[in-house]
C-alpha cells in the first residue's frame, strides 16, 4: 500500500473551483479520496491511564515502549477527556460529541449507548467502514461491547480477568488467595467479590490484555497482505480495577521504596460534592472502608496500579513492533490515549470520577508517517478533537455535526494556539439533589460549577489557579482577587453548556 495523506480539503477546493478548474478538481479528489491510497489507523485505548508515564515526567513509572512511542510522536501534555468515567469518556471520543448533547452521563447500568444518540455513520468506526475501511474491535474500545456494533467489520471481546481469578482461586488451591474472598449479599444469595489485586507468575496471556493483544498482533499480520485500509482498536484494560498483571511487572518496583502521593489532603473549601466516596474500589475484596484508609495500604495500591500500567504499557510495545516487522509503519497512523485519570491515595481517594486535574488530564500521542516526530504541544486539546483529526489525516471530511475540531495543523506547528479553554463535567447526587459539576479548563485555571439539574441553579464554585497550585490544592473562588476571573470563565461555562464550542 502507498502511503500519502490526502491535501485536498473544502478550502483548496473553493479556491480552485474558483478558477475554473472543476474537472481537474474533481480527477485529483477522487484520487486523493481512494481507500486503497488512505493510511492505516491504530487506535489503541488504555483504561483508567492518568498521565503516569515516563515521558510525561513520571518518575515511577517504568514505561519504556510508550517512551519510546513518544520520541516518535506528538505528545500532547494538555489533552483532557469530556467526563472521568468511561462510557461518557468513550462515548464523546467515538461520536466527537459532548455528553450533554449525546446524554450520556453513567458507566453503571446501561448508561446510555452512542447507537441510540446519532447515526451510524456519525461515529468513528462507523465512519471509517463507511469511508471503505475494514474496522476490527478488539478488547474495550465502547464501555459497552455491543455499541454500534454496526459499525465494526470484526469485533472480538475477551473479558475474562474477574472469572479467570476466581477460577484459579476455586480450583488452584492458592489458599492467599481462599483467605482474602469475601463474600457480599446479591439478591439474597452469596457471590464471591474478585480480588482487589493479584501478582501471580504466569504469562502475558493469562489475563485479558495478553490475549487480546495477541489476536491484535494476528489481525494485523493479516491485514497486512491485502490492500484494504483498515482503523485497528486495541482497548486494554489495565490499568482499571481489578489490579491483575503477571508477577514480573510487578517486581519492576520496590514495594518498600514506593513514594507516596505528593497530595494527600483534600483540597482547601472544597465543597463536599467535589470529590467521591470512592466506592469504586470497594466492590472488590480486600478494600478498607472509606475511614480505614492506611498508609500501608495506599503503597500498595500504588504498587498494583504502577504494575499494571508496565504490564499494559508491554502490551502498546508489542503491537508497535509487530506494526514495525510488519513493513506497517510508514502507512500507519497510531494513537494511544487514556479515557481518563485515576486517583491513588491522592486526596485521600481512590479510582476517578472527579472534576479534577488528576482525572480529566490524560495521555495522547500520535504518529503520524511522514510528520516531524519527538515533539510536543502544550495546546489545549479535548478527546472529541481526536474524531476529526483522523478524518482529516485520511483525506475524509467528517461529518459537520462534530462538536469536535482536528488538531491536524498542530501536528506540523506544535507551538501553534488551538483552544482556549477545554470542558469537563460529571454528575453527583448529593443529598436528595442531582447536580453536575461543570469544569472549564483555561491556560491558567481551572473552574467548576456546581449545578442542579432541575433549574440550572449554581450552588458551589471552585477556582484553581494553576499558575502556583499545578495540584489544585486549594479553592480560592471566594478570594476577591479573582472575582474578574471568575466571571469570565463562568462566561466560557455558560457558552460551553449552550452551543458548540469551537474556541
Amino acid at each position: 500500500m502507498n502511503f500519502r495523506i490526502a491535501q485536498t480539503g473544502p478550502r483548496k477546493l473553493r479556491g480552485w473551483l474558483r478558477t475554473g478548474l472543476a474537472i481537474v478538481t474533481s480527477v485529483l479528489v477522487a484520487s486523493a479520496a481512494s481507500a486503497q491510497d488512505r493510511p492505516n489507523v491504530v487506535f489503541i485505548a488504555v483504561d483508567d491511564l492518568r498521565t503516569a508515564i515516563g515521558a510525561y515526567g513520571d518518575d515511577i513509572a517504568v514505561t519504556p515502549n510508550m517512551d519510546k512511542f513518544a520520541s516518535d510522536s506528538l505528545l500532547f501534555e494538555r489533552a483532557f477527556v469530556q467526563m472521568a468515567t468511561c462510557s461518557p469518556s468513550r462515548a464523546s471520543l467515538m461520536s466527537a460529541m459532548r455528553p450533554d448533547t449525546l446524554q450520556i452521563y453513567y458507566s453503571t447500568g446501561d448508561g446510555g449507548k452512542v447507537q441510540d444518540s446519532i447515526p451510524l455513520d456519525q461515529t468513528l468506526n462507523g465512519f471509517f467502514k463507511a469511508g471503505g475501511y475494514e474496522t476490527i474491535s478488539i478488547g474495550k474500545i465502547y464501555h459497552h461491547p455491543d455499541d454500534s456494533k454496526a459499525g465494526w467489520s470484526q469485533r472480538h471481546f475477551n473479558a475474562k480477568d474477574d472469572e479467570s481469578q476466581r477460577r484459579r482461586a476455586r480450583t488452584a488451591g492458592i489458599e492467599s488467595y481462599l483467605a482474602a474472598l469475601d463474600f457480599k449479599e446479591n439478591s439474597g444469595s452469596n457471590r464471591m467479590k474478585p480480588l482487589l489485586y493479584e501478582s501471580e507468575d504466569v504469562g502475558d496471556e493469562a489475563y485479558a490484555d495478553g490475549t487480546n493483544t495477541l489476536f491484535a498482533i494476528q489481525e494485523l499480520a493479516r491485514l497486512s497482505r491485502g490492500d484494504t485500509p483498515f482503523f485497528l482498536a486495541l482497548g486494554l484494560r489495565k490499568p482499571h480495577l481489578p489490579f491483575n498483571a503477571p508477577k514480573k511487572y510487578w517486581d519492576l518496583y520496590d514495594p518498600e521504596t514506593m513514594p507516596l502521593p505528593s497530595l494527600m489532603a483534600p483540597p482547601e473549601n472544597a465543597h463536599p460534592y467535589t470529590l467521591s466516596s470512592f466506592g469504586e474500589i470497594r466492590t472488590y475484596a480486600g478494600a478498607p472502608g472509606r475511614n480505614e484508609i492506611t498508609i500501608d495500604f495506599i503503597r500498595k495500591m500504588r504498587h498494583a496500579y504502577y504494575a499494571n500500567v508496565s504490564y499494559a504499557d508491554a502490551m502498546v510495545g508489542k503491537v508497535l513492533k509487530a506494526i514495525d516487522h510488519l513493513g506497517l509503519a510508514d502507512d500507519t497512523i497510531v494513537v494511544v490515549w487514556g479515557d481518563h485519570g485515576f486517583k491513588v491515595g491522592e486526596y485521600e481517594s481512590f479510582s476517578k470520577h472527579t472534576n479534577f486535574e488528576i482525572d480529566t488530564r490524560v495521555p495522547l500521542m500520535i504518529r503520524v508517517p511522514g510528520k516531524q516526530a519527538g515533539t510536543r504541544t502544550a495546546a489545549l486539546v479535548e478527546t472529541i478533537d481526536i474524531f476529526p483529526t483522523l478524518a482529516e489525516l485520511t483525506g475524509q471530511a467528517p461529518p459537520r455535526e462534530k462538536e469536535g475540531r482536528s488538531f491536524a495543523t498542530l501536528i506540523d506547528n506544535p507551538e501553534q494556539h488551538f483552544r482556549n479553554a477545554t470542558f469537563q463535567q460529571f454528575y453527583r447526587g448529593y443529598r436528595g439533589d442531582d447536580l453536575m459539576g461543570y469544569a472549564v479548563r483555561s491556560d491558567n485555571f481551572r473552574y467548576v460549577a456546581w449545578t442542579k439539574t432541575e433549574d440550572g441553579e449554581t450552588i458551589g464554585v471552585e477556582l484553581y489557579d494553576h499558575r502556583n497550585d499545578s495540584g489544585e490544592t486549594a479553592n480560592i473562588a471566594d478570594d476577591p482577587a479573582y472575582a474578574s476571573t471568575l466571571a469570565y470563565m463562568e462566561q466560557l461555562r455558560v457558552a460551553a453548556k449552550h452551543g458548540p464550542v469551537n474556541n
